[in-house]
């Protein structure tokens, strides 16, 4: 049975000849009343208390479970971003090579036209060469009959 302190003030006795001082009792049942309404309210404020902190605590699990996903969204992501760049690196790596091997190739063929150039280029002054001894042999020739005269 729950009692609240109004229940113990009015609460009334049966008088007999040998009982207790109904002043004392009296006084004696105000004094419980009392303080069994300031542990009522005391409990109550604690429940009270217990409720804010049971709310606190709520939300700090939400925090904490916020927390959590996000750092796991994060970590996730930076995978991604890590994987991202290797890729790209290594496309960057392949493209590069890949532009090496055609400048390469451009460099051999660009050397074989020189090297083709310069043969065909000897070739073309030797016979503007022996051309012009073709040339000159006649008036060395007619010189030579000319200084014989």
């Amino acid at each position: 049975m729950s009692l609240v302190p109004l229940e113990i003030t009015s609460k009334e006795f049966h008088k007999t000849m040998r009982g207790y001082d109904p002043m004392e009792v009296k006084s004696f049942l105000e004094e419980v009343s009392r303080e069994l309404g300031r542990a009522l309210s005391d409990k109550s404020a604690i429940a009270a208390e217990l409720n804010a902190v049971k709310d606190n605590l709520a939300k700090y699990h939400e925090l904490e479970d916020a927390i959590k996903e996000t750092l796991l969204l994060a970590q996730r992501t930076r995978e991604e971003v890590v994987e991202s760049a290797k890729k790209q690196a290594e496309l960057i790596i392949e493209e590069a090579r890949h532009q090496g091997r055609k400048i390469e190739e451009r460099y051999a063929t660009l050397k074989a036209t020189k090297r083709e150039f310069e043969i065909e280029f000897d070739a073309l002054i030797s016979a503007f060469h022996g051309k012009l001894k073709e040339l000159h042999e006649p008036e060395d020739k007619r010189d030579a009959a000319h200084d014989a005269d």
